[in-house]
């Protein structure tokens, strides 16, 4: 998974701009301290979670969510294929948390 700070980074090579507001938003249910919540991606990484995007933030925030949602996609499953609410939840299984350390290395 990628972290808030590499989220950043490649909206700032490719936007021009962190965005890390909606780096934050998207992730806002991934940590809690030192933990991370592996299924998280289900409430907003998915094509409902753009629209919301748009709705909050605009169309340049859009293209922000657009580039975190589909790395998390390639980093999960190998493809950058942003998915439905409904497939996200049904691919997500069980929530789970991890130590951040493990997840990140930090």
């Amino acid at each position: 998974m990628s972290s808030i700070e590499e989220h950043c980074k490649e909206c700032l090579e490719k936007l021009g701009r962190e965005y890390r507001e909606i780096h934050e938003w998207l992730d806002e249910f991934a940590i809690k301290g030192e933990m991370f919540l592996g299924n998280h991606h289900k409430y907003r990484h998915h094509r409902e979670g753009l629209i919301q995007v748009l709705d909050l933030f605009g169309p340049l925030a859009m293209s922000a969510a657009a580039v975190h949602i589909a790395r998390d996609m390639k980093d999960m499953n190998g493809t950058f294929d942003i998915l439905t609410q409904k497939q996200m939840e049904f691919m997500g299984g069980p929530d789970r948390w991890y130590k951040k350390s493990e997840v990140f290395g930090e």
